[in-house]
């Protein structure tokens, strides 16, 4: 029969000495490493990267070192998703934030743990992903300006042939769904040319931008309007009687 040996016994000396070896490797960590109370959120551990960018704990909760005017726990706290319904630990949660004293992006990994005195813990491992987060964010409004432009007509800021295509397929849809009314109203300039020739083109683009302005400052907010092409406006009018649309025409005429 096997003997199951017996546990070893550490000196004073040689805890004190994994301890300090456990230290070592925490604080050459270039991330924030930091044990917090589950129930009353005093923060317990806080490696050396945590000292230098937020200063010592002071037996103080974690919201109040590491936000800034925090003065409670904070919404976004990821206590209730590092637990069950039974209080016992779930696992790992990865997630970002931005930190709100230093405006820094951080992928955090946290997870809830028993400490060595019994009570829950949750441990945290943030890593700094700032220069990642701002590209991608960057990224992501590149990629909205592409689309907007893509849909928007240059000169006047309104929606494009392109666009009021697709903008008005849903409306479309819902109005012969729900058997509402709708209008469509097609526009152009008259003589537009002959504006052109005498005054230049500066200036006739100077008369479809004011024209496109009281047509924008006309219609209601749900209408969808839009440059058709040239000197050509189209109008989409979601639940418009006819009345109503040849109302809004003679405005606009006058």
């Amino acid at each position: 029969m096997d003997k199951t040996e017996p546990s070893k016994i550490l000196s004073s000396s040689e805890v004190k000495h994994q301890l300090r070896c456990v230290s070592t490797i925490l604080d050459s960590l270039d991330a924030l490493v930091y044990v917090a109370d589950m129930s009353t959120y005093e923060l317990i551990y806080f490696n050396q990267y945590g000292e230098q960018e937020w200063g010592e704990i002071n037996n103080k909760p974690c919201y109040q070192v590491l936000q800034s005017d925090q003065q409670s726990p904070c919404e976004f706290c990821t206590n209730k998703k590092l637990v069950d319904s039974n209080g016992k630990p779930t696992g790992v949660h990865v997630w970002e934030f931005q930190n709100t004293v230093n405006k820094r992006w951080y992928q955090c990994r946290d997870q809830a743990i028993p400490w060595v005195d019994g009570r829950l813990v949750r441990i945290e491992i943030a890593v700094d992903i700032t220069e990642r987060k701002l590209m991608e964010l960057e990224l992501k409004q590149l990629n909205e300006q592409a689309l907007h432009n893509a849909r928007t007509d240059p000169l006047l800021g309104c929606l494009n042939r392109r666009a009021f295509f697709e903008s008005s397929h849903a409306v479309l849809s819902h109005c012969k769904r729900h058997h509402r009314d709708l209008a469509l109203i097609m526009m152009d300039v008259d003589r537009f040319k002959n504006i052109n020739d005498k005054f230049g083109h500066a200036f006739g683009d100077e008369v479809l931008i004011q024209i496109a302005n009281v047509i924008v400052n006309t219609v209601r907010d749900e209408d969808i309007f839009a440059r058709y092409g040239g000197e050509e406006f189209v109008l989409l009018l979601p639940d418009a009687t006819r009345e109503q649309s040849i109302f809004l025409i003679l405005r606009l005429k006058a």
